[in-house]
């Protein structure tokens, strides 16, 4: 048997014999919320229940929502010191004892292996340095999954100076950036995200979607959130015979504090883009179906 550099046999368990954790995960938002993060942890995370793994979440409040519950065995408790748009209102001093005291009784509940973060490299000082303070005093890990990067000195001084134990990236790209910014090359693994092909397959039933949105039909689509719109005029020198053949479908549940946005001004900002259709929907997936 090959035995690795660091990593000790544990007696009593057969070869292969996958260990059960207690996995805490820490992300800004959750379904009802719509995001990339957001649609991954919904995906993730039951999956780790079904594994036999017990995890919490430590995630945002949300209006209507109870404060502590269970999504498909993963435990679920909100907070409005982990909701972006509140604490952005609120401001971010003096939060540091009340970070204290929920981080704490976030693994006393969890009893946690290991602490699981997402995008917690940017948006909040004071968050990341109390989580950091708490996890290593007591001797817990922090695995950090960078999904996006920024181009400011706070995302800089927390991917740099937060001890992450380490850092996943969800893609190639994400990886070179972040060794960029300082990180060192055995620190950051590229992972990317799966797809569950039971879900997303090319016979699913569209007949309910085409219906609503008759646009679609027949139409190549790019499906994206529509916060993200400027990605895709920044490819218009790039790929201006690709983009002028798509349907450009924007998606999101509450873009009114976002810039106006309409077919008029898609059309003489990027003139290759021919069709332009925005989708308000509390829950996205039926279109996932046509990407």
């Amino acid at each position: 048997m090959i035995k690795k550099k660091g990593i000790k046999s544990r007696p009593g368990r057969a070869a292969g014999q996958r260990r059960r954790l207690n996995i805490a995960e820490m992300h800004w938002g959750y379904p009802p919320i719509i995001g990339g993060v957001e649609t991954h942890l919904a995906m993730m995370l039951p999956m780790m229940v079904e594994m036999g793994h017990s995890v919490h979440l430590l995630t945002g409040s949300v209006e209507n929502k109870k404060v502590e519950y269970e999504d498909r065995g993963v435990k679920i408790r909100r907070t409005p010191l982990m909701d972006l748009n509140w604490l952005f209102k609120r401001g971010l001093e003096g939060l540091e004892p009340e970070l204290f005291s929920l981080f704490n009784s976030f693994i006393d509940a969890a009893k946690p292996d290991v602490m699981h973060v997402h995008n917690m490299h940017y948006f909040s000082k004071p968050h990341a340095t109390m989580l950091e303070e708490i996890c290593h005093t007591r001797g817990i890990p922090i695995a950090l999954t960078a999904h996006n990067v920024w181009d400011d000195v706070l995302y800089l001084e927390l991917t740099r100076n937060i001890k992450w134990d380490h850092i996943i990236a969800v893609s190639h790209y994400i990886r070179r950036e972040l060794i960029g910014a300082g990180c060192t090359d055995d620190q950051v693994t590229p992972i990317h995200h799966g797809v569950d092909t039971s879900f997303f397959r090319p016979d699913a039933d569209t007949r309910a979607t085409y219906k609503k949105y008759p646009q679609l039909k027949g139409r190549k689509v790019v499906f994206h959130p529509f916060h993200k719109y400027m990605y895709f005029f920044r490819m218009q020198s790039r790929l201006p015979y690709i983009l002028s053949q798509i349907l450009l479908t924007f998606q999101d549940q509450n873009p009114p504090f976002l810039p106006k946005l309409d077919e008029n001004i898609c059309k003489n900002y990027n003139p290759c883009f021919q069709d332009l259709l925005l989708i308000l929907e509390d829950n996205c997936r039926r279109v996932f179906y046509l990407i």
